[in-house]
């Protein structure tokens, strides 16, 4: 089991605006998994598509690279 200083170089966070609802994008070999974890009526689908694993990969790498590093 690795501890906080072995992760913390990989670890990074961005603002966050707080909500009662919450959702999560989860991007996996050619598929991305869109989650909804809503109130009332929470939902996941999961779209097969090379090219749209391939933007959402995108998405994270430029988001990554702007995110600060948790100290």
């Amino acid at each position: 089991k690795e501890g906080i200083s072995e992760v913390a170089p990989l670890l990074k966070e961005l603002p966050f605006e707080e909500t009662s609802d919450f959702s999560e994008v989860v991007t996996y070999e050619d598929k991305v998994g869109l989650i909804s974890f809503d109130q009332k009526d929470n939902m996941a689908v999961i779209i097969k598509s090379p090219a749209l694993a391939k933007t959402f990969r995108a998405l994270f790498d430029g988001v990554w690279k702007v995110a600060d590093a948790v100290e």
